[in-house]
């Protein structure tokens, strides 16, 4: 008897893993879409203060992790983290969404590579659908 109560509270255990599972699982295309569609609507905003050429296919992070960005690069010290960071070929910008304002700009150098000043502090999604999450 005792066999069947252990069996029985098994299988009512490995159900409740298995609905938590499916409920809790998101869809990697979907989120990507998300991701994009919030790149798309921060460049649109961003756009109604600076030129950003649709060509430059720029990159939108997100800044998760401001502190360590701070230790880094002095271009970060007015940032807070949920601003934007949106970089292109010619230049970085840094975006605070809450209350629609530019912080800062600064151009970028050919030789830096695009993500060497955020590594491990922003989440990102590039406008045409390569997204990232960086941590």
């Amino acid at each position: 008897m005792k066999k069947y109560i252990v069996f029985a509270l098994a299988l009512v255990l490995a159900n409740a893993i298995l609905v938590t599972v499916i409920v809790m699982r998101k869809d990697p295309i979907q989120e990507s879409y998300q991701k994009e569609d919030q790149a798309e609507e921060i460049l649109a905003r961003v756009r109604t203060h600076v030129h950003v050429s649709p060509e430059s296919q720029p990159t939108v992070a997100t800044i998760v992790d401001v502190d360590k960005l701070r230790e880094t690069n002095k271009f970060y010290l007015k940032a807070e983290n949920g601003d934007h960071l949106i970089i292109t070929k010619e230049r970085a910008i840094l975006y605070r969404a809450s209350t629609d304002v530019i912080i800062d700009v600064v151009p970028v150098s050919a030789g830096s590579s695009k993500g060497s000043s955020s590594s491990g502090k922003t989440q990102s999604s590039s406008k045409n659908s390569s997204s990232k999450s960086a941590r």
